[in-house]
């Protein structure tokens, strides 16, 4: 069901219709900050003591949890949690009458919200799993397997022109703007961007990337599953593609936050690789042309014109005296433009983002 439709008022009605039952009714989201929020809106609207709906995360001790879990009759925790408390014997599974899984999408190969799945439909016969996404994915083998992996037998899809829905939509004017990359960030750019090419053409050449006119993320996994398997019959040669793919992992990032986030977010995503101790990130930062780029604008002011309009924009937005929310795919655009819109007299800026430590790796 698409975003700002419903999902979590189902959810509600699910768990409102297990209560009877003798077992605990489990939510779990990928993030510390979905639990809270989720936490927070069932003890509003769910006629059940609100001591009894608790949340269970990385943050609280083992012992802490297991003590918490016994007196639960709700819970909202991360599936790390549930997933490692169940193997570790704290919980038993099997005491699960409902589990719901948001942001179900999440729920493919090693993911521990996956391997939950796994466990809980094993270790009860009467596993009951609702699943909740507004993102099931666009390839049908990944949709199968989140299926297969939570044992889902029926489907729900709404659409947002869907007559059931009609009533509950808002209706939102979008307004776009089209922006140009400047000539000097694209000077910038273009050692990076040859850099990018020749890595692409070696690998291209030792048969693990796929010669497709342009990297992609896809490409690029794709070589990386292909250096894994060459590991894996002793061909030596799939030790240095790894070495190269990763670096053309790393570099793919940082051209992709250059073209889209700005000089300044792509700076700082390689302020955090220099604080890094790992031999493959300090192998990345060594590379010519990206260790040019570096010491050579890391004090440059942003050329990028996304940041300017964003904080236009934003004060556009604050005149009536409302409030203004900019959403961002990374963390680094998070606190670039948190630094750019507290500089204005007239905007209070706040930043929320889920577990504080995840990406603090460079990826």
């Amino acid at each position: 069901m698409p975003t700002g439709l419903g999902k979590t008022a189902v959810q509600w009605m699910a768990m409102a219709n297990a209560l009877e039952g003798k077992g605990k009714i489990v939510l779990v989201a990928p993030t510390t900050g979905l639990v809270a929020q989720q936490a927070r809106m069932a003890r509003e609207f769910l006629q059940i003591d609100p001591e009894k709906i608790v949340t269970m995360t990385g943050q609280d001790r083992p012992a802490k949890r297991e003590e918490i879990w016994k007196d639960a009759k709700i819970v909202m925790a991360t599936p790390h949690v549930i997933r490692n408390d169940g193997r570790n014997g704290r919980i038993l599974l099997s005491d699960i009458d409902l589990l719901i899984v948001d942001e179900a999408h999440h729920a493919t190969g090693s993911d521990s919200m996956a391997q939950l799945g796994d466990m809980y439909l094993e270790a009860s016969s009467r596993a009951m799993i609702l699943a909740a996404t507004a993102s099931p994915g666009v390839k049908a083998g990944k949709v199968l397997e989140v299926i297969q992996r939570l044992g889902i037998e029926r489907l729900h899809v709404t659409k947002r022109d869907d007559d059931l829905v009609q009533p509950f939509i808002t209706s939102m004017d979008i307004t776009k703007h089209e922006l140009n990359i400047p000539m000097l960030l694209n000077e910038i750019i273009r050692p990076l961007r040859i850099l990018e090419a020749e890595e692409a053409e070696f690998l291209i050449r030792s048969g693990f990337l796929i010669r497709s006119g342009r990297v992609t993320t896809a490409a690029i996994e794709e070589a990386h599953r292909r250096a894994s398997a060459a590991i894996g019959r002793g061909d030596s040669r799939g030790y240095d593609a790894a070495k190269r793919i990763g670096d053309l992992r790393r570099l793919h990032r940082l051209l992709d936050l250059l073209d889209t986030q700005g000089l300044r977010c792509a700076i700082k995503y390689l302020n955090r690789a220099k604080n890094e101790k790992d031999r493959k990130t300090k192998r990345f930062l060594s590379l010519g042309p990206v260790a040019e780029f570096y010491s050579t604008y890391k004090e440059e002011n942003e050329c990028h014109p996304k940041p300017a309009l964003v904080t236009q924009l934003v004060k556009q937005g604050l005149i009536d005296g409302g409030k203004v929310i900019v959403f961002t795919e990374y963390r680094d655009t998070v606190d670039n433009i948190l630094e750019i819109l507290e500089s204005e007299d007239s905007i209070r800026a706040g930043r929320f983002v889920g577990q504080a430590s995840k990406g603090a790796k460079l990826e």
